[in-house]
Parts: structure tokens; sequence; C-alpha cells
């Protein structure tokens, strides 16, 4: 095996990696920080330390299926509607 293997590893290719996987990694978590919200919300703040607890232990597809179920509940319940100005009128 030669010693001379060409250009290895440099630290901009380390600062590199690391600078892509941070972005991931912080638009990940407020993604993910938005999917409570919504959740939270739609829960309503009576039931906060229960429904902090249920966050907690469930896994980002449930979170997401669980969002999907809230909105898709919302927009098709005839008790909810849209305002003119788009704000929620009761029925």
């Amino acid at each position: 095996m030669s010693e001379d293997a060409g250009p290895g590893w440099t630290d901009e290719d380390t600062e590199a990696a690391f600078t892509t996987l941070g972005k991931y990694w912080i638009t990940f978590q407020w993604v993910e920080s938005l999917l409570d919200k919504l959740m939270l919300l739609a829960w309503g703040n009576e039931n906060w330390t229960a429904s902090q607890k249920k966050l907690a232990g469930m896994s980002n597809v449930q979170k997401i299926e669980c969002v999907e179920s809230i909105v898709l509940t919302t927009l098709i319940s005839p008790e909810y509607t849209l305002g003119p100005n788009g704000s929620p009128i009761s029925n």
C-alpha cells in the first residue's frame, strides 16, 4: 500500500460536514417544535401536563399522523368554518 493516498479529509471538509449536519438538526428540531405546538393548541391548555407527557412518548411519525388527523377533522367539521377575514367561526 502506498503512503501517498492522495488528499485526505481536511479541516475544511470537517467544518463543511458539521455545518451541514447542524443546519439539518436545527431545521428538524424547528419543524418538530411546530408539530408539538399544533398538538398542544388542539388539545387545549387545560390538559397541559397530560399533553406534555403524551408528546414525550410519541414518535415523529405519530406526531405527524396526529397533526394530520387534527387538520383533516377541523377542515371537514360542520361546526367549524372560516369567516371572510379567515378567522374561525363556530356554528
